[in-house]
């Protein structure tokens, strides 16, 4: 598993990323239609035709710099995509792209986005940048450039929130438009937090996705607590484009 690890930071390294890396989308949908508004861009790696896990390499990456290499790559092939099969359908699906701190950090990095998005004509309000804190907080950089992403029109995330206080913190820190619950939240023992984290991103005025549902009673948990989004194994785990097109762009159309 190091070997193929390995194999996929050194391509990334080298700029080296078409038959290295690829999207694959996780779609997320209306619990109150069951109908699917969106996906998660997820990313994965390539070794000998096997799949590498994005958790094998993504950490490395952000301590080496390489992120900025990956993450300009899946933004542009998230866009790539979006210009060449959902636009042309008319499907008006939101994808969500996640973002690293260390990439956010970057100057210059919402000028980036943006001209990829006026490169490919992207409505800027069917993207969602979900942020991901695994190094650091956002500098003067980070909230400058976030300011500038949602001022063109760019909806933002915080990923992977596990409390009301860290809701609370992250807040304060970049008002995003969304808060996602970590697949955490759903564990055995963790739900009067996880309700109470709901009413704190309610009471901020910011809508929440729930990650990780896996149970009929989950989404009716959800449901009944004003949750309107989800993604997880009941309605599907990530699909790689091909297979989502079939289920989720030509079965509809």
């Amino acid at each position: 598993m190091e070997k193929s690890a390995n194999f996929v930071i050194k391509k990334v390294m080298e700029n080296s990323l078409n038959l290295t890396v690829d999207i694959f989308l996780q779609p997320v949908f209306d619990l109150s239609s069951f109908k699917c508004v969106g996906a998660e861009v997820l990313v994965r790696g390539f070794y000998r035709r096997n799949i590498v896990a994005p958790n094998l390499f993504i950490h490395q990456l952000e301590e080496n710099g390489g992120i900025i290499c990956l993450g300009s790559y899946v933004i542009d092939q998230t866009f790539k995509y979006m210009s060449e099969v959902l636009i042309p359908n008319n499907f008006l699906y939101i994808l969500s792209v996640n973002i690293s701190l260390v990439q956010l950090n970057e100057q210059g990095f919402a000028q980036t986005v943006i001209q990829l998005a006026e490169k490919y004509k992207i409505p800027a309000d069917r993207v969602m940048l979900e942020l991901t804190e695994t190094q650091g907080h956002p500098d003067i950089n980070g909230q400058h450039n976030a300011a500038q992403l949602q001022e063109y029109g760019f909806l933002l995330a915080w990923d992977d929130v596990t409390s009301a206080d860290e809701a609370e913190q992250k807040m304060k820190l970049v008002k995003t438009d969304f808060i996602k619950l970590d697949r955490s939240c759903f564990k055995k023992g963790a739900m009067d937090e996880t309700l109470k984290l709901i009413d704190k991103a309610q009471s901020l005025d910011t809508d929440v996705v729930a990650e990780g549902i896996e149970t009929f009673a989950q989404t009716s948990l959800m449901l009944k607590h004003g949750v309107r989004l989800a993604q997880g194994f009941l309605f599907s785990r990530p699909l790689n484009k091909d297979d989502f097109n079939e289920e989720y762009i030509r079965r509809l159309q």
